[in-house]
Formats: structure tokens, sequence, C-alpha cells
């Protein structure tokens, strides 16, 4: 597996978000940059995604801006994990209290099952660009930002939405 040298929105979907939506966005991109492994194909190059009503387009732009690799990803596979995850994130709003109950535990494990799951899916969709779950896992943070306004939602960061 490879390292990529960057990865952005397209400006359209950049200048659209809200500056809370960006800081968030600057995370999930920092820890794939950092931490992501992609397929060999794809190393150094500069990954650019471009979001629509219904799919993520992702290119692999050289050193020159020339799109190496594409990739489209339709979000109607993702539809379900992405009302389902925003939907556990909602109920886990939840006062300092409750923090440790075991009710909160479950939503947190139903969670992850959920972003796993979306990882497998992504690994169908988009294999070219990575297989490994950890980096599909982070590519799904970034589509659900995409799709839902994260920073809207209460206590994303502090339950590892990312």
């Amino acid at each position: 597996m490879a390292r990529i040298a960057d990865f952005r929105f397209d400006e359209t979907t950049w200048k659209g978000a809200r500056d809370m939506q960006r800081a968030e966005w600057k995370l999930l991109l920092e820890e794939l940059i950092d931490d992501g492994d992609f397929d060999e194909a794809l190393a150094g190059r500069y990954l650019l995604a471009t979001a629509t009503a219904g799919a993520v387009l992702f290119e692999a732009l050289d050193e020159e801006g020339v799109v190496a690799h594409a990739v489209r990803l339709d979000l109607s596979p993702l539809a379900e994990p992405i009302r389902e995850y925003a939907s556990i994130i909602r109920r886990m709003h939840v006062s300092e209290e409750s923090y440790n109950t075991a009710l909160f535990r479950a939503l947190d494990t139903a969670k992850k099952v959920v972003h796993d799951r979306a990882a497998d899916i992504l690994s169908r969709a988009i294999g070219t660009i990575s297989t490994e779950p950890a980096t599909l896992r982070r590519i799904f943070s970034i589509v659900f930002s995409l799709r839902v306004d994260t920073a809207k939602l209460p206590w994303a960061h502090r339950h590892g939405f990312r």
C-alpha cells in the first residue's frame, strides 16, 4: 500500500461549506493523508473529491494536474449506512452523567459496526483506491461529512465519528 501527496475537495464544495464544516474536513483529510494506505498506483498522487447530488468522483492527479486515475462512487449503496450512522450519533447525544452507561456503549458499538459495513461497501465500490479497512473507514467518514453537516451533529467529534 502507498501514501498519497494530498487530498482535497473541489472548489465548489469547499467554498459552499461553512467554516466549521471546512475545519472538520481539514481534520478528516489530514488523518487520511497521514494514515491512509492507498493502492500503489496512487503513490504520491493528489486526490481530488468532487461531490454531486448522488455521487462522489475521486480523481488521482499527477504533479501537472492531469487525471491519472478516476473512480465514481455512486452513493445509493451508502444511503442506509449514512442514515444509520447519523441516527446513532444523534442518539449518543446524552448528558455527561450518561457517558458510561450500557446504552451509550451499545450505541458506540453500533456506530462502529455501521462504519465497518460502510467500509465493506466502499471496498467493493472503490477498491482501486484502497482495500485497507482503516483507510476505507476514513473515506466513509469523509463521504458521510459530505452528505451530513457533521458540525451540526451533537457530539460527533467527541465520539470519534472520524
